[in-house]
């Protein structure tokens, strides 16, 4: 495995690379924009007529039409305080030019003419913002890897197989960037994990792993509920568990802790 992760990294482009990350994101910037837009049009059309259950059962199918997951948006948006706080002088002029059409040519026009303006601002104001945050730290490619069976880890071979873990020189005010699947996946200035013990350690345990200069930084989802960085040094890897502190060789840990994980 070694050697694929050493093929890998050989290829990297930094700048090509961040370049694709960023026009991935800007993708999914607009793919997100969008679902929602459609979600909150036509949950407005019939918000007023309905009560609180009608309303709750009519969300949920529509979160469920638009394949939305966020429960925050969920639990907010039922709420009527909040409701009323999202519809802006945007929203409001839309869901008044709607009530009165009936064709969808010209519920498109609206779209276009509208909506379309306020979330392309957004759009490039979010762009902007994600393309400084990138530039002004110093970025580490951390390869992900996939869990092919009990036992076994390979390379992820994908277009955007890297994440970017992206720190100051102190270690602070954190990015990280993740990619799956070769797309960008998503982004957090605190490490992604359900544990907040796991949280508050990582950078602490990400500045003792740097300290050992390894060659190849690695990642795996999958293992432990993301307490894991992995790494190559002197043509061997290593398994830092975040939690515990603690290092063990690839070999050991499949052994003594993934086995008994599992």
């Amino acid at each position: 495995m070694i050697q694929q992760i050493e093929e890998i990294y050989s290829k990297l482009d930094s700048v090509s690379y961040i370049e694709n990350v960023i026009l991935s994101y800007k993708e999914n910037l607009f793919k997100e924009n969008r679902k929602f837009t459609d979600l909150m049009l036509e949950f407005r059309e019939n918000y007023g007529e309905t009560d609180s259950i009608q309303r709750q059962n009519m969300f949920n199918n529509i979160m469920k039409k638009h394949n939305i997951a966020e429960l925050r948006y969920k639990e907010e948006l039922v709420n009527k305080k909040v409701w009323e706080k999202i519809e802006s002088a945007f929203g409001k002029e839309i869901a008044i030019a709607y009530s009165n059409l009936d064709g969808s040519s010209q519920k498109q026009h609206i779209y276009d003419s509208i909506l379309g303006v306020f979330y392309k601002t957004s759009m490039e104001r979010n762009y902007s913002k994600f393309i400084s945050l990138i530039k002004d730290k110093s970025v580490h490619y951390v390869l992900n890897l996939e869990l092919k069976s009990r036992k076994m880890l390979q390379v992820d071979k994908s277009d955007l197989p890297f994440n970017l873990f992206c720190f100051d020189k102190n270690y602070k005010n954190d990015l990280y960037v993740y990619c799956e699947n070769g797309k960008y996946s998503w982004q957090d200035n605190r490490y992604r994990t359900f544990s907040k013990q796991i949280s508050k350690k990582f950078s602490k345990a990400f500045r003792k792993i740097m300290q050992k200069k390894p060659k190849y930084l690695l990642y795996c989802s999958e293992l432990e509920g993301m307490n894991t960085i992995l790494y190559v040094l002197n043509d061997k890897i290593f398994v830092y568990r975040i939690t515990e502190m603690q290092e063990y060789k690839l070999e050991e840990y499949v052994q003594e802790i993934l086995n008994f994980c599992r």
